[in-house]
């Protein structure tokens, strides 16, 4: 009977140890699991002055490093092979294996249009085989050709801002102009527009013999925050209307009349507010 009670809990033992160790077990990543995937869904490099090769990435997620060749193709919209791009491999074929778990696919990015105005141009590149493992969720990569052209290029890029916070005293910080993203040539969006990082709030611009000389920033939207104009002092804010932005220096610098603030999102207590007079000097 000893001896039975014994064997007993030996076997007891070794099934609690063992449901102890399951307890403790992870999911481990499998190669019958590997696949390969764009880093990115998306891709932009700007127009090139003279012919530029640019690359795309392609990754091979795999615990061994399989060896597999994948296969790629490209897909014309506004952007035209052999006009405005090439492939530099036309095998259109990529080689992974341990050593090898990441290959770029080679584009030439081509300029017959440098010098002229004609918006981005966009085109696909399309995993369409990939060997021995599976295709990942990334396996289109739409690629942007920005125009270096843009009208209103002088203005674009970041700016280090100099300002006075209404709560904080002396206040700097980093804003970006940045191109419509449906080729509006009258319209520029602005991040960081404050402190702590409101941005999606848009503008118009007045140009003057070719060059930006004005930005209008309609008060009122909504974005991160709703945006509202203040006066210098900090005494009133506007709920109507457009807070003006001076652009000069050939776009090098803008001062902002009034700025700020922004309210969160019930409407009760304001984020920041930016006295107007800040100004930027463009950095980038």
């Amino acid at each position: 009977m000893k001896k039975t009670l014994l064997y007993t809990s030996i076997i007891v033992l070794g099934a609690l140890a063992a449901a102890s160790c399951n307890l403790n077990n992870y999911p481990v990543f499998d190669d019958n699991d590997a696949f390969v995937a764009f880093g990115s869904t998306t891709a932009q490099f700007t127009e090139p002055a003279e012919p530029t090769i640019v690359e795309v990435n392609v990754t091979l997620a795999s615990v061994a490093g399989i060896a597999t060749n994948v296969s790629y193709e490209v897909l014309d919209s506004t952007a035209k092979a052999g006009v405005d791009y090439e492939l530099v491999d036309e095998t259109g074929v990529l080689r992974f294996d341990a050593e090898n778990r990441t290959c770029p696919i080679q584009i030439r990015l081509l300029n017959p249009n440098y010098g002229e105005y004609t918006g981005n141009k966009v085109f696909s590149i399309r995993l369409t085989s990939t060997g021995s493992v599976n295709l990942g969720a990334e396996k289109t990569c739409l690629v942007t050709i920005a125009d270096a052209d843009h009208p209103l290029a002088p203005i674009l890029g970041t700016y280090q801002m100099e300002g006075t916070s209404y709560f904080n005293g002396p206040a700097s910080w980093n804003l970006t102009i940045e191109r419509d993203p449906d080729g509006d040539v009258t319209m520029v969006w602005f991040e960081n527009l404050m402190p702590g990082g409101y941005g999606g709030f848009y503008g118009t611009v007045t140009s003057e013999n070719n060059m930006p000389v004005q930005i209008d920033i309609p008060i009122g939207q909504v974005s991160t925050g709703t945006l509202y104009g203040m006066d210098a002092n900090g005494e009133y804010y506007y709920t109507a209307g457009s807070m003006p932005v001076a652009v000069t220096n050939g776009g090098n610098t803008i001062t902002f009349t009034e700025l700020g603030p922004a309210l969160n999102a019930e409407g009760t207590s304001f984020y920041e507010i930016i006295l107007g007079g800040c100004f930027g000097n463009k950095v980038q």
